[in-house]
């Protein structure tokens, strides 16, 4: 498709999420699950006042005076930061893997010939 657009004089734009992730996404199965490098790629709290919670707030530049930004785990007996639903799981922006692992997602989508990624 991306061939015969480009023929076309057609620009194929793709918008991507990659500001969060699905509770049912191989990550955040990993982390239910227990594995704890996978937990380690999202914002996950034992409790509000976890240190990592300030990182997370500075880093993902949302709004934190209204409430429902976090969701309870049962699995995990954690909270786990998720701005908009609570089955959209904030990935842990500062975690480098998780930075890499996005790179890599924006160069798949490039190399599949999409002209403009529309966050």
């Amino acid at each position: 498709m991306a061939d015969e657009f480009r023929k076309a004089r057609i620009l194929l734009v793709h918008d991507i999420i990659l500001n969060h992730t699905s509770d049912e996404h191989a990550w955040a199965q990993k982390a239910k699950a227990g594995e704890t490098h996978y937990q380690d790629y999202y914002y996950i709290f034992r409790r509000s006042a976890d240190s990592r919670y300030l990182r997370a707030k500075h880093a993902a530049g949302v709004p934190w005076n209204r409430s429902g930004n976090f969701t309870w785990s049962g699995e995990m007996q954690r909270w786990v930061m998720s701005v908009f639903h609570h089955y959209q799981w904030e990935p842990e922006l500062l975690n480098p893997e998780v930075l890499i692992q996005i790179v890599d997602i924006i160069l798949f989508w490039a190399n599949q010939g999409v002209d403009v990624l529309r966050p």
